[in-house]
């Protein structure tokens, strides 16, 4: 497991690789969220393995999500990016049910210039 966070700027990059679970991903970034994060994040997981994600986690990672929403303010973006289908199918369903917990608009991507362009408003 990896993870990086990169400032862009305008946007944060959360890139990671490696296989990652649910509880590794809050564990490193948790400590920048509950700082002064940016309103808009990439989720870059393109070099990443999500196999460790199921469906009957995403309740409680959303409800872990939207802790985080306030200090990120309005209007907040995240992009997701992924690599294969199945992922982003499974990431689908999570940004289904994290929007039922969070003010944050999430969106699945499987390009990274498109998230990009999708969170620059563009």
């Amino acid at each position: 497991m990896a993870i990086k966070i990169i400032d862009n700027g305008d946007f944060v990059e959360v890139l990671g690789s490696g296989p990652l679970s649910p509880d590794e991903i809050y564990i490193a970034v948790s400590d920048y969220f509950l700082g002064a994060p940016k309103t808009n994040v990439l989720w870059n997981f393109l070099n990443a393995d999500l196999s460790g994600f199921s469906a009957d986690r995403f309740k409680e990672v959303a409800s872990d999500s939207a802790k985080f929403a306030s200090n990120r303010g309005g209007d907040a973006r995240s992009a997701i990016v992924v690599k294969s289908k199945m992922e982003y199918l499974l990431m689908q369903a999570y940004v289904a049910r994290a929007g039922m917990e969070s003010p944050i608009v999430f969106k699945v991507f499987t390009e990274r210039d498109s998230s990009i362009q999708w969170l620059r408003g563009e």
